[in-house]
């Protein structure tokens, strides 16, 4: 057997059981009111069966996808396209980030404007 289908295989099965583990702790603890409902019903098979088939799938998918997605080794680049490689180009430039614009002066009648410490050592050198 490959080795991807055997990945595969391995993960949806881990998957599946996990999802039967947490199906029973659902029921085991009754949650909802969920044990009760299936053991009081008609056909309880039924309603087992879907739950254990959905729980399975759910959560076998969810286990492969992290598996697949957790997969890649140390040292594994995607390939550059057009799009990356202006993105690294662009990195590569100097800081562009905007800066904070100076304040424009605001002159009201009347008022005097307050000193600066240059003025300041200018008013006690005279």
């Amino acid at each position: 057997m490959p080795h991807l289908f055997r990945f595969l295989f391995v993960h949806i099965a881990l998957g599946a059981l996990v999802g039967w583990l947490f199906l029973a702790i659902l029921l085991g603890f009754d949650t909802g009111g969920l044990w009760t409902l299936i053991s009081h019903s008609s056909t309880p098979l039924l309603p087992l069966a879907l739950l254990a088939a959905f729980f399975a799938l759910t959560f076998g998918g969810a286990v492969t996808a992290s598996g697949v997605l957790l997969s890649a080794e140390e040292g594994d680049e995607p390939p550059i396209g057009p799009k990356r490689r202006r993105r690294l180009r662009l990195m590569a430039l100097p800081s562009l980030s905007p800066r904070p614009a100076p304040r424009p002066a605001v002159a009201v009648a009347g008022a005097r404007r307050r000193p600066r410490i240059h003025d300041m050592d200018e008013l006690h050198r005279s």
